[in-house]
């Protein structure tokens, strides 16, 4: 009877020591300055019963829901598509890192803009694969928001051709 009682007092100091755990892992991840996700695939390859990918986001930030504008139970209820959140004119570019990771199982890095909630976001993707299974592949990744520095970049950008097309006038005139 004292062995079980004191099993049970063991077990539930382990029970609060993962409880505590688990609230600084949330803590940590979901205050993250930066987007952080992982991302199941399955499927999609030579003699798997799928022949597209599906994706699943497995965990998600707070930082990620706000960025793309998606709900948190949507994200992770729902298959992902990329392409409904990648903007049109990025999706090839965002192709081609993908698949070169994929198939040398290599991270990679990727800059794109998403639309999220009819809004341009600039992005930067990093981005790990792991082969867990035959036809898994978990993707475990951090999203930066850079809208800020390239909007900054563009400016000074065009701010320079301005001040060309002024140097230049002054040595014509």
């Amino acid at each position: 009877n004292k062995q079980l009682q004191a099993q049970l007092i063991a077990a539930n100091a382990n029970c609060t020591q993962l409880d505590e755990e688990r609230e600084v892992y949330l803590d940590f991840y979901n205050n993250h300055p930066e987007g952080l996700f992982r991302i199941r695939e399955v499927g999609g390859e030579e003699n798997s019963f799928l022949e597209q990918p599906i994706y699943r986001v497995e965990i998600a930030s707070d930082k990620i829901c706000e960025l793309t504008g998606l709900d948190r139970l949507i994200l992770l209820s729902m298959p992902l598509n990329l392409n409904d959140i990648i903007a049109p004119t990025h999706r090839e570019s965002f192709t081609k890192a993908y698949t070169q990771s994929r198939n040398n199982m290599q991270p990679f890095s990727w800059e794109g803009q998403l639309i999220a909630n009819t809004k341009a976001l600039w992005v930067r993707v990093e981005v790990c694969p792991r082969r867990i299974k035959q036809n898994v592949i978990v993707w475990q990744g951090i999203l930066y928001d850079i809208t800020e520095q390239r909007e900054t970049k563009d400016t000074l950008s065009k701010t320079q051709l301005q001040l060309t097309d002024v140097i230049e006038g002054a040595k014509v005139g």
